[in-house]
């Protein structure tokens, strides 16, 4: 990219996105990247952007300046679960909440309408969520795979047929108890499911006592790695979602995926469908790695991919 200067850019929000982009920006020599937290924003030394991973962005009772003034560019990535809680807020008729909702809303549009604000989401059904309650937003990944799935193992040979993620604080949310009723129906088929929160349990769930499910706590993204290469398929019946980086890191492990949204080479379900169980053991039967998606994941969701869309951004927004 051409520039006579540097941009300086300033990421907040969510901290394991903000780091994760953080550390993609870096490598670019034409940008000036520093993190911030809402409590140092009013101290903020000016920059080009601020980049606010999580929707609706800074507080609007808090950093009513930010707001209101021109400058800097304000770009907000809404991730998923924002978006479901701002749809939320949206349909309490007047309350106060509704009305701080309103009211975030409108000076998001105005803002935008000015030319200093940019919308992203992280997938296709969330723009489609956000216009449903005035809000204009482009779609733009937030994740992307990592270099070294270029090396991961897709052989033939498993010890799982599923793996999924279910913490203990959200099971029903992610689908668990779905999980459970196939594990509990097919005791030839092996679970593997990562539970945030084991550690911590008073008592063990019930998903627990299948001899054929094995529980883990939450692991990190290297042992990730490695258990999805043990694995056939990812499960994952989330009642909500964004571009779930579980799904795009399964599929560059060459992972057959069963999720509830739409997307290439994966197999979409409903729980409430009576052919769900079917559909999601089918995925299974004779079973070969999913080379199709894992060449999509890398082609499409690379650093690099990403780097190209986000010059983008900034070049529509007269940054760049």
């Amino acid at each position: 990219m051409a520039s006579e200067q540097r941009i300086s850019i300033a990421l907040g929000g969510i901290q394991y996105h903000t780091r994760t982009i953080a550390r993609t920006l870096k490598t670019i020599d034409e940008l000036d990247v520093s993190i911030v937290d809402e409590s140092s924003l009013c101290s903020m030394n000016h920059v080009d952007v601020l980049y606010w991973i999580y929707g609706p962005g800074p507080s609007i009772r808090k950093e009513l300046r930010l707001w209101i003034q021109k400058r800097p560019h304000m770009i907000i990535h809404w991730i998923g679960s924002d978006v479901s809680s701002m749809i939320g807020l949206s349909k309490r008729d007047m309350t106060k909440t509704w009305l701080a909702s309103l009211a975030t809303r409108n000076l998001n549009n105005c803002r935008r309408g000015l030319g200093n604000l940019t919308n992203l989401a992280g997938a296709p059904w969330l723009v489609d969520e956000l216009q449903s309650i005035g809000i204009k937003a482009e779609e733009m990944m937030l994740t992307t795979i990592p270099r070294n799935c270029n090396q991961a193992d897709v052989s033939f040979e498993k010890e799982f047929d599923f793996i999924s993620y279910a913490p203990y604080s959200r099971f029903d949310f992610y689908g668990g108890r779905f999980v459970h009723a196939l594990a509990e129906k097919n005791p030839d088929r092996k679970f593997l499911v990562i539970m945030p929160g084991l550690t911590e349990m008073q008592n063990k769930p019930s998903i627990g006592a299948l001899e054929n499910v094995t529980l883990l706590p939450e692991v990190d993204r290297q042992e990730m790695a490695a258990y999805y290469e043990k694995s056939k398929c990812l499960l994952r019946p989330i009642e909500h979602d964004g571009l779930s980086l579980s799904v795009l890191e399964a599929l560059s492990h060459g992972l057959s995926v069963v999720w509830t949204y739409p997307f290439p080479f994966t197999t979409r379900i409903s729980v409430l469908d009576e052919n769900a169980e079917t559909r999601t053991l089918n995925t299974v039967e004779n079973w070969t790695p999913n080379i199709e998606g894992r060449s999509y994941v890398l082609e499409h969701f690379s650093e690099e991919a990403w780097i190209i869309k986000f010059f983008r951004v900034l070049r529509e927004a007269a940054i760049a």
